[in-house]
C-alpha cells in the first residue's frame, strides 16, 4: 500500500519575486486539490493614524469590502458567490491583513476583486454608516465580558499613556462616532500603496503564473504619498507592580490577568520567551 508523503513547505519551493513597485509575491504550488488560497499584509496600520482619531485604521480596512468605485455592496459579494469564492480584509496595529480562497481557475478573477477592493474603495454613506453601528455594537458588547475588560485593563497599566499599546476599547468608543467619511477616505488615500506589501499564493497553480497574474492586477499600484510604518518606541521597565481591580455590575465570573513588558520581535530571546509563554500560560489556560 502506497503512503502519502506530507510536502512541507522550504525556501526550496516558493517562489519568491519582489515586483519594482516593491510588492513581495509569494507562490508555492499544491495540486493536491483545485483550490488556490491567498494571504498577505499592506503596511498600513493603527501606528499611522492621530492619536486624536483611533479607530480609523482599522475602520478604514473594515470599510473596503463595503463597495468599491466599479462594485457596490451588492454587486461586490455577487462577484465572489459567483464563482464560490471568499475574501476578507482586517486591520491592525502593524499592518493590515487580508486572505480569500477560489477555485484555481478563478484565481485571476479573486485578485482583481481584491485588487478593486484595495485600491478603489468607495466608502458608500449607508454601508459605512451600517458598518459604524456595527463596530460599536461589538464595542459594547466586549465592554460587558469580565476577560475583555481584564485585558483592557492590563495593557493600559502596562504601557506609557501615549504608547500606542496602550490603546483601549473605551477610547476606541469614544472617537469612532467622531470619524467622519472624509477621514476614512484621507487616510485610505495617503496610506494604501503598494509598497510592503506582501501577498502569498498556495494552490493548483504554476507559481510563475500566479506571479504573473499579482503584477497584472497590482503592478501599477503606485502611491506617492504612502509613508513609512513608525517605529514603535521603547517601553521602560515599570518601576514597581501595578494593579487594577474592575467590576461589572451583573457578573458573577472573575477573570484575572498576570502579565509584564515582553522583549521586542527583534531580540535575540524573542523566540524563547515566546516559546516559554506557550508553555506557561497558553496551551490549555486561554492565556
Amino acid at each position: 500500500m502506497a503512503t502519502k508523503t506530507l510536502s512541507l513547505p522550504s525556501s526550496a519551493d516558493i517562489l519568491r519575486v519582489v515586483l519594482p513597485n516593491g510588492i513581495t509575491v509569494l507562490a508555492r504550488e499544491n495540486f493536491s486539490n483545485q483550490s488556490v488560497v491567498i494571504s498577505g499584509s499592506l503596511a498600513v496600520g493603527s501606528l499611522l493614524e492621530p492619536d486624536d482619531k483611533q479607530g480609523l485604521s482599522d475602520f478604514v480596512a473594515a470599510a473596503l469590502m463595503r463597495g468599491t468605485r466599479n462594485r457596490d455592496f451588492d454587486a461586490l459579494h455577487e462577484a465572489l458567490e459567483s464563482i464560490g469564492a471568499n475574501l476578507g480584509v482586517s486591520g491592525g496595529t502593524h499592518s493590515t491583513g487580508f486572505g480569500g480562497k477560489a477555485l484555481a481557475e478563478d484565481l485571476g478573477t479573486l485578485l482583481g476583486i481584491l485588487s478593486d477592493v484595495l485600491r478603489h474603495p468607495s466608502f458608500p454613506v449607508d454601508q459605512t454608516e451600517r458598518l459604524r453601528g456595527e463596530i460599536l455594537t461589538g464595542l459594547r458588547i466586549r465592554m460587558q465580558d469580565t476577560r475583555s475588560v481584564a485585558f483592557e485593563n492590563f495593557r493600559s497599566l502596562a504601557y506609557p499613556p501615549d504608547h500606542p499599546y496602550s490603546r483601549t476599547m473605551f477610547t476606541l468608543a469614544e472617537s469612532l462616532p467622531r470619524l467622519s467619511l472624509d477621514d476614512l477616505r484621507a487616510f485610505h488615500a495617503k496610506n494604501y500603496g503598494a509598497q510592503g506589501m506582501i501577498i502569498a499564493i498556495v494552490g493548483a497553480v504554476k507559481a510563475e503564473d500566479a506571479v504573473k497574474m499579482v503584477a497584472e492586477q497590482f503592478g501599477d499600484w503606485h502611491n506617492p504619498e504612502q509613508p513609512a510604518m513608525p517605529s514603535i518606541p521603547e517601553v521602560p521597565p515599570l518601576p514597581e507592580p501595578r494593579q487594577c481591580f474592575k467590576k461589572l455590575d451583573g457578573k458573577t465570573q472573575s477573570d484575572i490577568v498576570i502579565g509584564w513588558i515582553g522583549p521586542s520581535r527583534f531580540a535575540p530571546d524573542f523566540q524563547a520567551a515566546n516559546l516559554a509563554n506557550n508553555i506557561l500560560g497558553v496551551f490549555g489556560m486561554m492565556g
